[in-house]
Formats: C-alpha cells, sequence, structure tokens
C-alpha cells in the first residue's frame, strides 16, 4: 500500500503569510530564534515539544501530550505576569524529526488563532509545507482585525 499525504491533492491546506499590518518586531525575531532552536534541541533529544510559546525570551510553555490547545490555555497565567502592557510573544508549531508528513501533521484553525489572540500574542510561525491550517478564509479576517501574523518558515 502507498501512502500519499493529503497536502498532495489539497495543496491548498498549507498556510500562506498572513501578516496583516503588523510588523514583526525585533523581538517577534529574537523570539521566533529561539522556540527553532528549543523546538530542534527538544525534538532531536527528547521527541517531544510539536510547539511552544515564547514570549519576550522566556519560554513559556512547551508543548507535551496534552495537545496544542491545553498548552495554550494553561500558559494564560505567565502569558498576563509577562505582557502586562502589550501584546507580545509567539506560538511555534513544527513537526517533529520523527513525524511522518504523509499522515501526520502539525495542524491549526480559526480555533487556535482566537486562542493565541485573546492569550495576547502577536502570531504563530509554521514550518513550510509541514503543516496544516484549517478554516484560512474565516481566519484571515481575524487576523487583519486583531493585529496578528502567521508567518511561515523554512
Amino acid at each position: 500500500m502507498k501512502v500519499v499525504s493529503c497536502t498532495k491533492y489539497l495543496p491548498e491546506l498549507f498556510a500562506k503569510n498572513y501578516l496583516s499590518d503588523k510588523k514583526i518586531t525585533i523581538q517577534d525575531l529574537k523570539d521566533i530564534q529561539k522556540g527553532k532552536k528549543l523546538l530542534n534541541v527538544l525534538n532531536q533529544k527528547f521527541d517531544v515539544g510539536q510547539s511552544a510559546i515564547i514570549s519576550n525570551g522566556y519560554v513559556v510553555a512547551i508543548e507535551a501530550a496534552e495537545g496544542t490547545d491545553e498548552m495554550l490555555s494553561k500558559s494564560s497565567k505567565i502569558l498576563k505576569k509577562i505582557n502586562r502592557t502589550k501584546q507580545s510573544g509567539v506560538l511555534l508549531k513544527f513537526p517533529k524529526k520523527i513525524q511522518d508528513l504523509r499522515v501526520d501533521l502539525p495542524t491549526i484553525g480559526f480555533r487556535t488563532v482566537q486562542k493565541c489572540i485573546d492569550l495576547g500574542l502577536n502570531g504563530i510561525i509554521l514550518k513550510k509545507n509541514a503543516h496544516i491550517f484549517l478554516d484560512q478564509k474565516k481566519s484571515k479576517h481575524l487576523i487583519a482585525k486583531n493585529n496578528f501574523f502567521i508567518k511561515v518558515i523554512n
């Protein structure tokens, strides 16, 4: 039996960059770099950490077995302490090194975007061609309205 990824026939499931009018700040770029390094180490050594939240240089959360939505919910109190006066931080969601991307792609959707906005995060970072983004049309309006971004990186 040959396994074929759903994205072969539905490439529109991959996200594009949704940057709205928001500029990605220097701090966002630093948080992205820190998150990439963190997830790479965790994936190689421990096979955990498909997602992480980094805000103002702090590692706020690392996804374990609970999943992204639960990790976001648990992060609320910490983010309120870190981001008292302004919106800050990013959610990074990458596949694990051993993940079979034909059948198991990291997925976000409208609910994930809404939770990130509610938490005061600036954006979501996804790995290029290694994720699924559901409800993109519905999310696009929410992203623009809330000065949020989704960035796809290599």
